[in-house]
Parts: structure tokens; C-alpha cells; sequence
């Protein structure tokens, strides 16, 4: 494996020097002019005899079933260009062993060539001189797309003839699939694909629509036209009755995979409702466009840049790369926004974009010495939720989707809600009951979302509900409130036909105490009680409420006491031990909060793991139980021997029997006794 590794290594490292010999050698030979003109003028006199050949319609063509006269070898060594001959004899013909340096001249030219053809002949009959371009080197495609470019500049007549041709390749392609005759490489059914897209139009269908399985042909054609006349590009776009059909446009175009060109065209594309404020089945434009640049924006800056120096320099490259980063993602994100919220529509767009952004998962961690970690999709969600107003009817757009999307609305709702300048506790909290009475929302893996806190929706609730100064307050009469609804939740006999609001304030309580410990300024106290009214609840939830993936309970009760010491700052220093001796007499604080928890299970071991993992030592533990007239070996003991009983472990249980055989393994001789 080892071999394997650095093998692909010194071959990637061998193609990149080779790249860039090219790329030098080409530059170089781009320099002579007259040099270039006259082998692109060889490469145009062969292209324009393979024209005068009149092909039959087709959109490939191989080189080595051209006549034996249509030979560019041919028309290079007559010219006096042995050299380049060879190179693209070896280029078509050979292809075997390392390419000769001037084989990336010929494919230049070629490219060159092709583009000013494609142009000058005009578009109608050359559907195969792409094959061309491709048959050179698709690496200069660019070359060519700019050479068209070029040609079209400035001339009415060829812009008009390639713009009305790239009109009618996608006029007849539509009109084939609306008539069933248009089909994919599968045989799919494409006019049934777009009847399905058609029956439910939405944000949603939009941004999440799959692809169009029909290559769009000529896309050539479509990118120089995107280049030459920008509205031209729009109004066919716009034109086409698939998302999956727009995306094609944009993934083939290198322009359209930077943000700011995404961004620029946002404002132009038409609105994405009709007169009557429904959903258009067709001039999605925007959306889709809207989708490619958000994930533009949010894969951006993931290829990590290359350091050259000594060790001793990396931290300090690392922090000025780090603050460049945070700098143009924070630029990105307000140029996006600001592009979005120009438009008449930036209201309907907004919301279900929101709440798209907080579907993305937490961001990888990246950094060299010090761990980092920047999350691009927080900030976007930032910038989003600064242009949004509150919603007056935010019960009915969150009950739209099915119940496992309704989460993200939630949080949209409550994010903005709670953003306003203006803001109302009273409001606010009656509008966060509303939506956990009546939402029904479905919290599909609950144990995840607890170990997801840097998630951008875990954030986002977190966020929101920090902003109420009397939460703990809140979440216990809201927990009080919904009795009813979680009562309708136990009789339930699946998760899909009841959501569960126990969870659902599970994992509010989580991600608002999540964030107010990572506030330096939130108050101590405020921590403290927030804590005490979720353990509260998980105390009760956990012997009564319904948890459909099994240990959502348990996975609670660990991160909550793995915050132990942070939300008893005061409590954790009594507990200070000298000399494998307590300081104190009593532990009130974390006596108190183990006891409900005390017994032989799961849930007993999730307190220790929780505990451990917070930085609270098994001596402290020990002690805190023997306040309990708890032995903490002997249960240990006992859980260890119970479990290994065949058919009690699964994969929560072996873990926490891993943990159990760790502490006792690190178990002192003589353990703390305050009750001697």
C-alpha cells in the first residue's frame, strides 16, 4: 500500500512537470505570431477541405476514416512542418510512449482553427467539428470556445447566424421530447421524466431535481453564445422546460463555475413565479443557477494551497491563509445575497434557499499543527437570514413539505425571528411553542444530530433560541405544554405516521446550551440553569417518552455530562482532589445530578462516559457516588459481567462495556470514601 501511494504520488508529480514543460512551450511558440498564424492557417485549409467533403449529418468523425488525401500529416509536410507532422501522427496514429513536445503546438492550432470555422462557415452542417477540437486535446478547449469568441466579435451577421442556429438545436430538441420521439441513451422516457417534474413545481422539485438524461448537442454553440450575447444565452435557457437540461448549460461552461459569473447573472433570469404567484413549470433559470452557486460557494477554497519554507514559518502562513479565507468566503456570501435579494422574487426564494443551506452537514476539519475549522455553510446562512423579514404565515409554509423537511423551516423560521431588531420574548417564545405543538416535524436520526452540533441546523436553532434571555424558563414550560402531543407520540406505532416533540426539544435544549457554552460572554448562571432544566427533562424523557433510533436517550445523557464541568465552573473546584483525597465533604452538584441515573445500564454508563470525556476524573466520580452509597466498581463489575450475556450487546452496549473495562482497568487501589 505504502509502495502504491508513493508510486501515484511521483506520478502525479511526473504529469505535473509535464504540465507545465507544456504549458512553457507554449507559451513560448505563442510569442512568434507569424509562426502561429501560418500553422493555424495550414490546420484551417484542411478543416475546410474535410468540409468540402460534404460528411453526412453526424456529430463525430474519426480521423482515420477521412481519405487518404485528408491527411493534415500531409498538409504539414507539404508546408515544410516535418516536426509537427510527426507530433500529430503520433497524436492520431501511435499514441504510445511520451508525446513529443510539439504535439501540444499542432493541438493549438487545430483548436484555433476549428473555433474560427465553426464561425466563419457558420454553425449549419458542422455539428462534428467538435469531434475535432476533441480529437486534438480537450485540454484546449478554451482555445477554441475563445477563438469563436473572436470571430464573432463585432460581425452582426455571424452573431445573428450563430445565435438562430443554437435556437434551433434546442426549439427541436424540446419539441422531440414533448412529442415522445426524443429519447436517452437508455431508452428512457424523457417526455414522462418531464411530466412527473411538471405535476408538482416547487423550490424544492427545482434544487433538487435529478438530471436530464439527453446530452444537449452543439453545447459548443451555447457557450460561445453566452460569451457574444449574454440575453441571447438567458432567453434560451430560460426556454428550456427541465432544470436538469439548465444544468447541462452551466456544467459544461467553464465561465459559469465561478461564483462571481453565477452571481452576476442572478438578477437577470426571469422571475420564478407567473402573474398569479404560482410556480412557472418552466424559467426556473434562477434557481438552478441559484443552486450551482451555492455549491460554488461552498466547495470553494477546499483544495488547500501548497506551502513552500521551513516548519518554522508554517503557523504563521497558516493564520494569514486562514484570515484570507475567512475574508473571501464572508465577500462571497454578501455578493450571492446581494445578487439574490435584487429580484422581485428574492422573498420566495429566499426562505426555501435558507432552508436548503441548513441541510448542509458540518464542515471538515482542515489545518496542519492546529486544528481549524471554517464553516462556509453558517456563514452563507448568515448572510441569508440578514435579508429575510419575518414570515406572517410560518405554521403553513412550515407544514408544506413532508415531515422529515420540516426541521429546516423550523429553523429558518426561528432564526429570523429572532434576528429582528426589534425583538419580543413573549413573541418569540409563543411562536417556538406554536411550531413545536404543530409542526409535526420529524427528527430522523436524533442520536446523529446530537453528534452533529457543528451542523449548520444544530447552529441555527442554537442561535435563535440563545437569543430568548429566559430560555431555560421557556423549555420547561414548553416541555409542560406539550403533554398532550407527547402523549399522542407513545401511542404511535411508527415514526412516520407521529413526529416526536420530546425530541424535537431534546435537540433544542442540546444545540442552545451547545452554543451558549462556546459564548465566551454568555452568563455562568444562565449555563448552569439551562442545564438543569435539560437534564430534567432527558431524567423524565428517558423513562417515558418513545426513541424510534434506539439510543437517542442515552447518546443525550452522555454529551449533556460531558458538559458537566463547564456548566458547574463553582461545584468543579470543590471537587478538587489533594493527594487522591476530596478537599470537600460533600459534591452537591454532581452527586446530585448522577443520582436518577445510578443503576446497572446503558444510561449509567453514558453518565461515566460523559463525564470522563468532560475531563472529570474517576477519583471525583468515585467520590461523587459514594455520597450515593454507591459502590462505582461494583457496578462496573456488574455491568460488564450482565452484558456479556449472549444477546444483550449491540453496538451502543459494547461500547460502553469498552468504557467500563477502561475505568476499571485505570481504578485506583484505594478509592475516595467520604462515607467512612
Amino acid at each position: 500500500m505504502i509502495y502504491a501511494a508513493a508510486a501515484a504520488a511521483a506520478a502525479a508529480a511526473a504529469v505535473g512537470k509535464h504540465d507545465r514543460e507544456r504549458a512553457e512551450m507554449l507559451a513560448e511558440w505563442h510569442k512568434d505570431g507569424a509562426e502561429v498564424a501560418v500553422v493555424v492557417a495550414i490546420c484551417k485549409r484542411w478543416v475546410k477541405d474535410i468540409i468540402a467533403l460534404t460528411l453526412p449529418a453526424r456529430w463525430w468523425i474519426e480521423l482515420t476514416d477521412l481519405p487518404a488525401g485528408a491527411s493534415l500529416q500531409q498538409a504539414l509536410r507539404a508546408s515544410g512542418k516535418d516536426s509537427l507532422a510527426d507530433a500529430f501522427e503520433f497524436s492520431v496514429v501511435t499514441r504510445e510512449g511520451h508525446p513529443p513536445q510539439e504535439v501540444s503546438i499542432v493541438h493549438s492550432a487545430l483548436a484555433t482553427a476549428c473555433g474560427q470555422l465553426l464561425v466563419e462557415h457558420g454553425p449549419e452542417g458542422l455539428e462534428w467539428i467538435r469531434s475535432l477540437e476533441f480529437h486534438a486535446d480537450s485540454r484546449h478547449w478554451d482555445e477554441f470556445i475563445n477563438a469563436a469568441v473572436s470571430a464573432a466579435t463585432g460581425n452582426a451577421h455571424r452573431t445573428s447566424a450563430i445565435i438562430a442556429h443554437a435556437r434551433r438545436l434546442v426549439t427541436e430538441m424540446i419539441a422531440g421530447i414533448e412529442e415522445g420521439t426524443e429519447r436517452s441513451s437508455s431508452g428512457e422516457d424523457l417526455r414522462a421524466q418531464l411530466e412527473r417534474y411538471r405535476a408538482g413545481t416547487s423550490f424544492e422539485s427545482v434544487w433538487n431535481s435529478p438530471d436530464f438524461h439527453v446530452e444537449l448537442r452543439h453545447v459548443d454553440l451555447l457557450e460561445v453564445v453566452a460569451r457574444i450575447d449574454r440575453d441571447a444565452f438567458i432567453a434560451i435557457i430560460e426556454a428550456l422546460p427541465h432544470p436538469g437540461l439548465v444544468r447541462q448549460c452551466f456544467l459544461s461552461q467553464r465561465e459559469f463555475t465561478q461564483l462571481p459569473a453565477l452571481a452576476a447573472l442572478l438578477p437577470r433570469l426571469a422571475y420564478s413565479l407567473d402573474s398569479c404567484g404560482a410556480c412557472r413549470n418552466s424559467g426556473q433559470a434562477a434557481t438552478e443557477v441559484l443552486h450551482l452557486a451555492t455549491n460554488a460557494l461552498l466547495v470553494w477554497g477546499d483544495q488547500a494551497e501548497e506551502f513552500v519554507g521551513n516548519r518554522k514559518d508554517f503557523e504563521s502562513w497558516q493564520d494569514v491563509v486562514f484570515a484570507q479565507e475567512d475574508k473571501a468566503c464572508k465577500e462571497f456570501c454578501q455578493s450571492l445575497t446581494e445578487a439574490v435579494f435584487a429580484r422581485v422574487d428574492s422573498q420566495y426564494l429566499g426562505w426555501p434557499w435558507l432552508a436548503e443551506v441548513l441541510k448542509y452537514a458540518a464542515p471538515s476539519r482542515r489545518g496542519g499543527t492546529r486544528t481549524r475549522l471554517l464553516n462556509k455553510p453558517l456563514l452563507l446562512a448568515q448572510a441569508i437570514v440578514k435579508q429575510l423579514r419575518p414570515r406572517t404565515d410560518a405554521l403553513k409554509w412550515v407544514q408544506e413539505p413532508r415531515p422529515g423537511e420540516r426541521q429546516y423551516r423550523v429553523a429558518a423560521v426561528l432564526w429570523v425571528a429572532s434576528s429582528t431588531n426589534d425583538f419580543d420574548s413573549e413573541w418569540f417564545e409563543s411562536l417556538a411553542t406554536q411550531l413545536v405543538k404543530a409542526s409535526a416535524q420529524d427528527l430522523s436520526n436524533v442520536a446523529a444530530l446530537i453528534g452533529s452540533q457543528d451542523a449548520v441546523f444544530s447552529r441555527a436553532i442554537g442561535i435563535a433560541l440563545s437569543r430568548d434571555p429566559d430560555f431555560s424558563g421557556w423549555i420547561s414550560r414548553c416541555w409542560k405544554g406539550v403533554r398532550f402531543e407527547r402523549e399522542m407520540a407513545w401511542r404511535s406505532r411508527g415514526r412516520s405516521e407521529s413526529s416526536n416533540p420530546a425530541e424535537v426539544l431534546l435537540i433544542y435544549g442540546i444545540s442552545t446550551l451547545s452554543l451558549l457554552l462556546l459564548d465566551s460572554a454568555t452568563n455562568s448562571a444562565a449555563i448552569t440553569a439551562t442545564w438543569r432544566e435539560l437534564n430534567d427533562i432527558i431524567c423524565e424523557g428517558r423513562l417515558v417518552e418513545r426513541s424510534y433510533d434506539g439510543d437517542g436517550w442515552t447518546r443525550a445523557i452522555e454529551w449533556l455530562f460531558a458538559a458537566w464541568l463547564k456548566a458547574f465552573p463553582e461545584d468543579a473546584q470543590k471537587t478538587a482532589l489533594t493527594n487522591g483525597h476530596s478537599t470537600s465533604t460533600r459534591f452537591p452538584a454532581l452527586s446530585d445530578s448522577v443520582a436518577p441515573y445510578v443503576g446497572v445500564d446503558n444510561d449509567f454508563l453514558a453518565v461515566l462516559t460523559g463525564l470522563s470525556a468532560g475531563g472529570v476524573t474517576f477519583e471525583q466520580i468515585a467520590a461523587a457516588c459514594s455520597e450515593l452509597n454507591c459502590d462505582l466498581e461494583g457496578y462496573l463489575k456488574r455491568f460488564a459481567e450482565t452484558r456479556r450475556a449472549p444477546g444483550r450487546a449491540n453496538k451502543v452496549t459494547a461500547r460502553y462495556m469498552a468504557q467500563a473495562d477502561a475505568m476499571l482497568r485505570s481504578a485506583p487501589a484505594r478509592l475516595p470514601n467520604t462515607l467512612a
